[in-house]
């Protein structure tokens, strides 16, 4: 793997993880600012219909306090349902408003205003509030009964208009200001504790990032040191037999023997030849450097150059490249993936089948297309295409030659371009798509 692959595969892991965490950390903020919004809105609307209940009054009862509490002990020795001991736990651990409590008493600021059947005023209770007067209270109590909502908010305030015993309307308008104070401060928590919680995991990350990948930069060095180890190692004894069998033709003359072994001998060393080109084209210093260039020239001429291959195979080579096509890219990367893609179709197009060429630039990325045809590609597995050393004939013993290994190296080259080059079959022609995207 390249070290621009390595850079890429750890920025995939970041973001990767930093995603996960991010919504994650999302859907709890978010149910517990949801959970506790809606908690406190049935709160509000509880006690709102509670005064409402009772005429915009609130009862002032010490002695009903002790009496709960009986009641709440009474009822511990004889529950007779579920229902029970949820209201049991509901009174114990106070998940409900204590309506009879001092402080909800003292501590309850509201106004109420209510109407009779002809709309006109009937009372306006301003005993828990002191920043609202009658006419600002007999006002906006006449534009809530007007209103869409039965419940609703302005401002600081929660309101409910509510019907009264006597066929009038009463409107209880809520002063919710702390509330509200607490459900922002606990938005404005949980997006500060998203945002450090995000800048702590990035560092982490990029710590264990750096760790995870270590043992893949070491394999890809010692896989790079391998392979030209070995080529080095193997070019000796090849040499050593190709000049034995040169030797042996010149005393006794060639025969099937010393002709099969100087055809293995062409192959073994072309094949180590290709595998120091996957190791060189896997290193960053021997990428080109990219320039603006005229793509549709580089295409259409490496394309020409198969055009005697193909006559020779009998087979039809067109090639459809729009004039001046401009793209920053590497000549020779640009050269490499047309020849692999139009050699790869001419090997193994149908005899007398015919070969398409063709270019297309749209907004800022390229597509390099070649089809050939290829009357059995029905039920291929293509997927195994752009595996190294990977060939659909598994004998190996074929006139077409090769090693499995030009399509791996033009996704390679595809990938390199953050593209990608896919491969599909239709009414008896293969074709592979390459994108390339400006960098």
């Amino acid at each position: 793997m390249t070290e621009r692959g390595l850079r890429k595969l750890k920025r995939k892991f970041i973001v990767t993880a930093m995603t996960s965490f991010f919504i994650v950390m999302m859907l709890i903020s978010g149910f517990i600012c949801i959970s506790n919004f809606v908690l406190t809105r049935s709160e509000i609307r509880n006690t709102l219909s509670y005064i409402a209940e009772n005429e915009g009054l609130l009862p002032e009862n010490e002695g009903r306090i002790q009496k709960k509490r009986l009641d709440i002990a009474r009822r511990i020795f004889d529950v007779d349902s579920p229902e029970d001991v949820r209201e049991i736990v509901q009174d114990i651990l106070g998940l409900e408003v204590n309506y009879d409590s001092p402080d909800f008493f003292y501590s309850t600021r509201y106004f109420a205003v209510s109407f009779d059947e002809n709309g006109e005023t009937e009372n306006v209770i301003l005993s828990h509030i002191a920043s609202v007067d009658a006419d600002v209270a007999e006002e906006f109590a006449r534009y809530a009964t007007e209103g869409a909502l039965p419940f609703g908010r302005f401002d600081d305030f929660y309101y409910l208009v509510d019907n009264t015993e006597r066929g009038g309307k009463i409107v209880v308008c809520l002063d919710c200001a702390a509330q509200i104070a607490v459900t922002k401060r606990l938005l404005l928590i949980a997006m500060i504790l998203v945002a450090l919680g995000m800048a702590v995991s990035y560092i982490i990350l990029n710590l264990l990032a750096g760790k995870l990948l270590k043992p893949e930069i070491r394999s890809a060095e010692l896989q790079k040191e391998f392979i030209t180890n070995a080529s080095h190692e193997l070019k000796t004894p090849l040499a050593v037999i190709r000049a034995n069998t040169e030797l042996m033709e010149m005393s006794q003359g060639s025969n099937e023997w010393t002709d099969s072994n100087m055809r293995q001998l062409d192959r073994l060393t072309g094949l180590i030849q290709n595998l120091v080109m996957i190791s060189r084209a896997s290193e960053r210093d021997m990428q080109g450097e990219r320039t603006q260039l005229n793509v549709s020239a580089a295409v259409k001429e490496t394309a020409q150059n198969f055009q005697p291959v193909a006559e020779q195979e009998e087979k039809t080579l067109l090639i459809d490249v729009p004039e001046e096509i401009l793209f920053s890219a590497d000549e020779g990367q640009i050269r490499t993936l047309t020849s692999l893609l139009v050699d790869n179709a001419i090997k193994y197009c149908d005899p007398k089948g015919e070969v398409s060429v063709s270019l297309l630039k749209k907004n800022r990325a390229l597509r390099l297309t070649v089809t050939n045809s290829f009357a059995e590609g029905k039920g291929v597995d293509y997927d195994q295409f752009f595996e190294r050393f990977y060939r659909g004939d598994r004998s190996h013993n074929t006139e077409k030659e090769g090693y499995g290994i030009g399509l791996s190296m033009a996704e390679s080259i595809c990938q390199d371009y953050d593209g990608r080059i896919r491969v599909s079959w239709n009414e008896g022609r293969i074709a592979f798509r390459c994108i390339l995207n400006q960098g």
